[in-house]
């Protein structure tokens, strides 16, 4: 199989390529960021190595998405994103979808699940046990359609965003990928990170075979880690908000698909990084980052990836 994925959703993304001095001036003025150029940036460091070469993403279908009252990022920027993958795609104008017209804020937009579309809550409430953090009822099923966009509508619809078993919700030990809980931003990582498997996808010894399962990284936003907001206790934070009714794992039930839960640790930085933290090579395949959820995918699969 190719190394890079069949596909990529944005949602409740962050500037890519960008240095810790740049980032604030970027999202502020998009019309600084050249995308042609970053399309033959990444042409050049593919062909020497450092990440999987583009030609991989000419059929690589892509999904983003950024809702009409987002204040944190700009319009213009997430154009830019899309713009950047339909440098690559065959065929950008069905591969490429962005979707900009839903009234969220910066947030996952489902279809009932969360507080009402375009607001949130601040303070303790939250946090609070039970809220749906990151979450707005938007009547929009923004993990289902990046979903179906990703394996061009060949999924079944779930029930609903919550439709899952919750016993196939496992906690894995991420150390020995190399995530481990450094003080550095871009390698502080959450001990335990969390994974959606469909029993129908569950290995056993018996001869009985079963039918080959597909797989889907997810990766949370700032301030959405499992332990986020749990300075108000253990009930307080997102703990299991995105896992149990974001409604990746529901798609994954319904449709084979594993759905894994990457954690950072919220009480030392929560971001992933998209900011260069890293250093030089942290967007290539040298990167902390990138090295150790590689590496944690290839376990999950079975096999070395190339």
């Amino acid at each position: 199989m190719p190394s890079s994925p069949k596909g990529f959703g944005l949602l409740w993304d962050h500037c890519k390529g960008c240095t810790p001095q740049s980032l604030a001036q970027l999202i502020e003025h998009p019309n600084l960021v050249n995308v042609s150029a970053l399309a033959e940036y990444a042409k050049s460091i593919g062909n020497a190595g450092l990440i999987d070469h583009v030609g991989n993403l000419s059929a690589t279908r892509a999904f983003v998405y950024r809702g009409s009252k987002d204040a944190c990022y700009t319009q213009r920027v997430m154009e830019q994103t899309a713009e950047f993958f339909s440098h690559f795609a065959d065929d950008s104008g069905s591969q490429v979808k962005f979707i900009d017209d839903v009234p969220s804020l910066h947030c996952i937009p489902t279809l009932k699940t969360g507080t009402p579309c375009g607001t949130e809550l601040h303070g303790p409430s939250a946090y609070a046990p039970n809220a749906m953090h990151g979450l707005e009822a938007c009547n929009y099923d923004g993990p289902g359609e990046a979903l179906q966009h990703i394996y061009n509508s060949t999924l079944n619809k779930p029930q609903n965003g919550s439709a899952i078993d919750r016993d196939r919700i496992f906690a894995f030990d991420q150390q020995p990928f190399g995530m481990l809980n450094k003080s550095s931003p871009d390698m502080a990582f959450a001990d335990a990170g969390y994974m959606y498997i469909p029993k129908s996808c569950e290995r056993s010894n018996s001869s009985v075979s079963i039918p080959p399962c597909k797989l889907h990284v997810f990766f949370h936003g700032c301030g959405s880690a499992f332990n986020s907001g749990s300075k108000g206790g253990v009930d307080y934070g997102f703990n299991y908000t995105f896992i149990e009714h974001g409604g990746w794992s529901a798609w994954g039930e319904k449709n084979n698909i594993v759905i894994i839960y990457p954690q950072k640790d919220a009480t030392k930085e929560t971001c992933w990084d998209g900011y260069g933290w890293g250093g030089p090579y942290w967007a290539t395949k040298k990167g902390g980052q990138m090295a150790a959820v590689w590496r944690l995918v290839q376990h999950v699969v079975g096999k070395n990836l190339t």
